[in-house]
């Protein structure tokens, strides 16, 4: 919520800052949290229409999970990118800007790792894997990108 607040010159600022009050900051959490969760959610129902539609249904643990795994590190990390910047007691939004690409470059590490992982197994074609990869991974990180740049 803080890397999108301050990065407001370049990413859009969705979240209404019309007085400071503890509930008013408190509702900001909440919606991010639901778009969050709902976004979760639409991944997880993503990830298993293309695994049945490919019928490789046993991926669908290790890449959801996995998922999971990067965004909890990714995300641990923005926070600390944030901390250190607060520490630092500097109001420089292109640090924050940094922060949001960081996040791109973690999905596209994860988009990496994961092909990585699915390609030793030798019952998938590499132009069945990119397919599936395209449908689950490639296109909404390319989304993610053209909604926050």
């Amino acid at each position: 919520m803080v890397v999108f607040y301050y990065a407001e010159p370049v990413a859009p600022n969705f979240l209404t800052n019309e007085s400071s009050t503890l509930a008013n900051h408190f509702k900001n959490w909440g919606v991010l949290s639901a778009i969050i969760f709902s976004l979760i959610l639409i991944k997880l129902v993503l990830v298993y229409v293309f695994s049945g539609l490919f019928k490789i249904m046993e991926v669908l643990p290790l890449q959801f999970f996995n998922f999971v795994r990067i965004n909890f590190l990714a995300f641990c990390s923005i926070s600390v990118g944030c901390l250190i910047i607060f520490f630092m007691d500097q109001d420089i939004w292109i640090l924050h800007v940094h922060l949001l690409w960081f996040l791109v470059a973690f999905y596209v590490i994860w988009l990496l790792l994961i092909f990585l992982k699915l390609m030793p197994d030798n019952r998938f074609r590499l132009f069945h894997l990119f397919s599936y990869l395209c449908g689950s991974e490639i296109i909404p990180i390319i989304i993610l990108i053209k909604t926050l740049y």
